[in-house]
């Protein structure tokens, strides 16, 4: 699934989910940098979990932009490891995890 979220017409962001493999992806989330820091990340998070949560998932995995890191840890995810980019191959991405359950939802 894919998510597109706007304001009045204005696309602030977007995430999409994913079955890469065996592994329950968030393979992207994006806002528009000027909208950061405002709210909206956390928003598209949230819906996020309620979708992948709708197909069943107990959890999903990312990899991080690493500016980003910093805001999926304070989502509740946790890192557990690196992974290769599939955009440029000398760069490792924080590898995360969030696990759906009560308590970490926000």
């Amino acid at each position: 699934p894919v998510s597109v979220f706007d304001q009045e017409g204005v696309v602030i962001g977007f995430f999409a989910l994913e079955t890469i493999g065996s592994e329950n992806r968030l393979d992207h989330l994006w806002i528009e940098p000027e909208r950061i820091r405002q709210g909206f990340g956390r928003q598209l998070f949230q819906e996020a979990v309620i979708a992948a949560k709708s197909l069943g998932w107990a959890s999903f995995r990312l990899a991080a932009d690493p500016p980003a890191e910093e805001f999926y840890l304070k989502m509740g995810a946790r890192r557990i490891g690196d992974v290769q980019s599939r955009i440029k191959p000398d760069l490792l991405l924080p590898h995360m995890e969030y696990v759906i359950s009560p308590e970490n939802f926000h």
